[in-house]
């Protein structure tokens, strides 16, 4: 595995495991709306994920623009959302 990959490895694990320890905490009694909003911001953050590392692949998997990249991917996803 290129460092590249590993450093968008271990974003995309901080962030799961992030959203996971956050659920965990929440408790259990979630209405069915609460829940369909969860379910909705984590797509939101796969969507994320996935134009950051499309980003990179398109840069030529530069090393040490991983935090521009997912920046500028969800500053691209916000403006398809607003149009």
């Amino acid at each position: 595995m290129l460092c590249t990959e590993a450093v968008y490895l271990k974003w995309y694990l901080f962030f799961f495991n992030h959203n996971l320890k956050k659920a965990m905490s929440n408790g259990s009694n979630k209405t069915e709306e609460q829940a369909l909003t969860q379910e909705e911001r984590e797509e939101r953050k796969e969507q994320i994920r996935l134009a950051a590392y499309h980003r990179w692949e398109a840069k030529g998997k530069s090393h040490g623009g991983d935090k521009e990249d997912w920046y500028e991917a969800e500053d691209s996803l916000e403006g398809e959302i607003e149009d």
